[in-house]
């Protein structure tokens, strides 16, 4: 292991947050800090899930990135999000649905900010070169965290890995009408209705309207196989979790935005793995349709995105496999991408060597 790694905790509002400070091998001078931030779903400081598929299987993603800092000289936080870990619900363990009421920035953002002043006032750390990492929904938190750094310090640079690139909304709606359409054993006709769903659900969430009694339930009462469960997903998010105050907060970032409004000269990396399906490139595409939209959203000289060829969206190279072939047990056995492990250290050299 590349520096050594210390346990670490601080205050957000009323959440203590757990979280773990990997230092550097000893340079005898104060050192750049970069804070890791998860993606979406109940994500763990090492980049770890619990999600279905993914609760049983160790990706470490956020400890590999946090190697890849200390071997350029630059110590990191990772943090157990809100959900997550040791930082788990909190002053909400009682009452889960409490929570579902606070804005996303309370939960998610805030927590950033806080982590990164946490950071900055650490022994070592120089506080003039602090950094936001943010993976997947991460990259959204670190660019809404950067943009209004509240009283917190404003980092000097953004990596933005393999980054959600438009409101979350967009995001799902896209998604979830293309797996419709690109299931085996889903009918045309049941596509059509589960889609015509999804946006009624998506307009009365933005619209702030209350859904009919007949528009709440499943459109599709006798489904089976792969039907049923796309439209069981369908209504665990547009029509349960996304409906919440802290869903609601959510949609309302739309990252394309918050770039236009980040004008750091060649302060901001952005990343996009060839075979990543969760965030695609979607290349020429309009604003919030890919991540290289969201690049383009930036002025000129302020991000560059690197596409990492055969990449997916923990990290890892495909080295030519199949991705249909590639369960959520199959990925801790390929190797993390060397191209993202050069373009990280370069970009962090900047600062590194300042």
């Amino acid at each position: 292991m590349i520096g050594s790694d210390e346990h670490t905790s601080f205050s957000s509002g009323d959440l203590t947050v757990h979280g773990t400070l990997r230092m550097p091998e000893t340079v005898g001078h104060p050192v750049p800090g970069v804070v890791i931030i998860a993606g979406s779903g109940p994500t763990d400081r090492d980049g770890n899930s619990a999600v279905p598929g993914f609760a049983d299987v160790r990706m470490d993603t956020h400890v590999w990135l946090a190697e890849v800092l200390a071997g350029r000289g630059v110590a990191s936080l990772r943090y157990d999000k809100f959900g997550a870990g040791e930082t788990g619900l909190g002053p909400f363990e009682d009452r889960p649905g409490d929570a579902a009421e606070r804005t996303f920035d309370e939960l998610f953002v805030q927590v950033a900010r806080d982590a990164l002043s946490h950071l900055g006032n650490r022994h070592g750390i120089d506080a003039d070169r602090l950094l936001f990492l943010g993976h997947s929904e991460g990259g959204m938190v670190a660019l809404a965290a950067a943009v209004d750094a509240g009283d917190g310090p404003t980092p000097a640079g953004l990596a933005l890995i393999e980054p959600q690139y438009g409101r979350i909304l967009d995001i799902l709606e896209r998604q979830l009408t293309d797996v419709l359409g690109t299931t085996p054993g889903v009918e045309p006709a049941d596509a059509t209705t589960l889609g015509a769903w999804i946006r009624t659900g998506v307009t009365s969430i933005r619209g702030g309207t209350e859904l009919s009694p007949e528009d709440a339930m499943d459109p599709l009462p006798e489904a089976s196989g792969a039907t049923a469960q796309l439209q069981a997903t369908i209504h665990g998010t547009i029509f349960q979790q996304l409906r919440t105050t802290v869903g609601v907060t959510q949609d309302r970032v739309d990252p394309v935005a918050l770039a236009a409004r980040w004008d750091h000269p060649s302060s901001v990396l952005i990343t996009c793995g060839t075979a990543d399906f969760n965030t695609p490139l979607n290349p020429g595409g309009p604003p919030g349709s890919g991540v290289d939209s969201l690049a383009g959203a930036f002025a000129d000289g302020v991000a560059e995105l690197v596409v990492i060829d055969g990449m997916i969206h923990e990290l890892r190279d495909l080295a030519g496999a199949d991705p249909r072939a590639i369960g959520p047990a199959d990925i801790p056995t390929l190797a993390f991408s060397s191209a993202l492990h050069t373009s990280l250290g370069e970009f962090v050299d900047q600062w590194a060597t300042a």
